[in-house]
């Protein structure tokens, strides 16, 4: 039987001798089998519940930073954050130059000679009185490029191509929401550029928003790792997030619901028992751990 929403559903339904579902009733189904949905469901949250850092829970998420914004939303299923694993991610700064072969007039197809590194598309432009913002479309190869908008240049106009921002991965350091208002809440409201650069510190605020400081002056990519809170199955084919070796503790833990839906208090306890002893077996097997200890003594120097 596949380890999926179905599957589960049917356990419950063979341990109870009921006729199983199937993938084209399972969406339609009313009164005890849509119940013993409900169950699986029931057990799968509580299982969540029961910790917040369950391994199978753990989450990379990347932020695309704004210029000029301080506050960002939390994910909308985190459960909790480790604020100890910002960093800024890196992101080399990568140049070319060539020169225009030719004049062109109002055309997004340029020709190039002279060219020094490698230009490839998305690459901002730069020279040659541009107007607007433009970047590389398409490189059909390095003396023929498409740019994302009409341009007019003389001949031998020498053009700048960039990519990239030029920042090496750096961990966030943690600022206290209290000494961020202290020392540094001006950020948010001053507009000036000349205040905005790296981020350096993160902070959680209470409404749970991140912020961090100084200001952003570019578009840096942010990673940080957290733990959600875990979904609810819908659809037949849906998995769970829980790995297949607990899938029996998943079904005992319905069981209980089932049985409490159907007023077999007895049953209900011997399965609510059960449950209760396989999340411990998971919590051994997956929370309990012993901590690494790490020595931050500076050793100095005696003369």
């Amino acid at each position: 039987m596949a380890y999926n929403f179905i599957g589960l559903v049917n356990e419950v339904n063979r341990r109870l001798n009921e006729v199983e579902l199937t993938t084209s009733n399972f969406a339609t189904a009313t009164g005890y089998y849509n119940l013993s949905k409900d169950a699986v469901n029931s057990a799968i949250r509580h299982i969540h519940q029961e910790e917040y850092e369950w391994p199978w829970n753990h989450v990379e998420q990347s932020e695309i930073l704004v210029a000029g914004e301080v506050r960002y939303s939390v994910p909308y299923d985190s459960k909790t954050i480790n604020y100890n694993t910002f960093r800024i991610k890196r992101d080399d700064l990568i140049t070319a130059t060539a020169s225009v072969n030719g004049a062109t007039t109002s055309s997004t197809s340029v020709t190039l000679d002279g060219n020094s590194g490698t230009i490839t598309a998305g690459m901002t432009v730069t020279g040659g009185n541009i107007s607007g913002s433009v970047t590389v479309s398409t490189v059909t190869d390095q003396n023929n490029i498409v740019l994302s908008a009409a341009q007019t240049f003389a001949d031998n106009t020498s053009l700048s191509f960039s990519k990239g921002l030029g920042v090496e991965t750096k961990k966030l350091r943690i600022l206290s929401y209290e000494e961020y208002l202290d020392k540094h809440a001006d950020f948010e409201y001053n507009s000036s550029t000349g205040i905005r650069s790296v981020p350096t510190h993160v902070t959680r605020a209470p409404s749970k928003e991140i912020i961090f400081t100084p200001t952003p002056d570019k578009a840096y990519e942010v990673i940080y790792e957290y733990y959600t809170v875990g979904v609810e199955m819908l659809l037949s084919t849906d998995v769970p997030a829980i790995p297949e070796e607990y899938k029996h503790i998943i079904v005992d833990g319905a069981m209980y619901y089932v049985y409490i839906f159907r007023g077999d208090t007895q049953a209900a306890q011997l399965s609510q028992d059960k449950f209760s002893s396989g999340i411990k077996y998971m919590r051994s097997l997956n929370i309990n751990r012993t901590e690494y200890i790490r020595d931050t003594r500076i050793i100095r120097a005696h003369y």
